[in-house]
């Protein structure tokens, strides 16, 4: 995983938040910030479900066989909190296995 930064005053906000109003769907209710705790946490595993369900196919792989389980909670919304703590990292080194490729993760935050 790699990580790349930008230097301050760099224009990084100016630029997420210009992709972000592109690509953004006003209908959208998946925004993390929700009332209580347990709203945001039940929101943050329905995307991360949504992640794993977008890349099912990599299941077919017998790399991952032992992985499948884990996998399947998750993408179901079945696992307990532990597995959460990890699962995007636990995502990019399935992908990685399955693709035999390195893996760009990006994660984005919206400050406003």
């Amino acid at each position: 995983m790699n990580l790349f930064t930008r230097p301050r005053r760099f224009g990084k906000t100016l630029n997420m938040s210009m992709l972000q109003y592109f690509f953004e769907d006003v209908r959208d209710e998946k925004g993390g910030k929700q009332p209580d705790f347990e709203l945001a946490y039940s929101m943050l595993k329905r995307q991360i479900a949504d992640e794993y369900m977008r890349h099912k196919f990599i299941l077919m792989d017998e790399r991952l066989a032992e992985q499948k389980e884990r996998y399947l909670q998750i993408m179901r919304e079945q696992a307990d909190r532990e597995l959460y703590v990890d699962a995007l990292q636990f995502l990019s080194n399935a992908t990685k296995k399955a693709y035999t490729l390195k893996i760009l993760l990006r994660i984005i935050s919206f400050s406003r």
